[in-house]
């Protein structure tokens, strides 16, 4: 491709199953790719100097446990929730709301 003259960027598309395996193709090949904001806080200062932060209006996502209506442990499934909140919001960096619906693409 170096040989070739393409007077516009190319875009290549990286798919991966893991995070981890993403980032390898990413750094070899000096590329870039959106991440989640958990994917990066166990990065070293090098590879954090990498990172860009998104400008306000900060995209965001929700998660949910999905369960059949008939599920019968409840209580576990609530306890499960509550640990995944306890654990995951204090990794998280406070979020600004601006009150404002980001339209989906």
């Amino acid at each position: 491709m170096h040989k070739k003259r393409i007077h516009h960027n190319l875009n290549f598309e990286y798919k991966a199953g893991s995070i981890d395996s993403l980032l390898r193709f990413v750094k070899v090949n000096k590329a870039s790719t959106l991440l989640p904001y958990l994917a990066t806080v166990d990065m070293t200062d090098e590879e954090s100097e990498h990172i860009s932060l998104f400008a306000d209006p900060v995209p965001l996502r929700s998660i949910g446990i999905v369960v059949h209506r008939h599920f019968v442990k409840k209580k576990i499934m609530e306890i499960l929730k509550q640990d995944i909140k306890d654990q995951v919001m204090k990794l998280l960096p406070v979020a600004k709301s601006t009150g404002k619906k980001l339209n989906p693409l």
